[in-house]
């Protein structure tokens, strides 16, 4: 684990991942991931996960570029 004083710093070895070699092969940054719960969508309404994703986006386009929707 690496932690930083400050959060441009942290931005700084975000922006250039080479240092991760000294690691080893296989060494990555785990990204911080948050589970979401969507009430009132029915499943068989998903037709299409990519298509999904998309129509988020475009009805919440402040997070385009800040969320990472898997």
């Amino acid at each position: 684990m690496i932690t930083t004083d400050n959060e441009q710093a942290r931005e700084a070895w975000l922006a250039d991942l080479k240092w991760l070699e000294t690691f080893g092969i296989g060494a990555r940054v785990k990204k911080q991931e948050f589970a979401v719960l969507a009430h009132r969508i029915q499943v068989s309404q998903v037709q299409n996960q990519g298509q999904a994703i998309v129509e988020i986006y475009k009805q919440n386009p402040r997070f385009i570029g800040v969320v990472n929707i898997l």
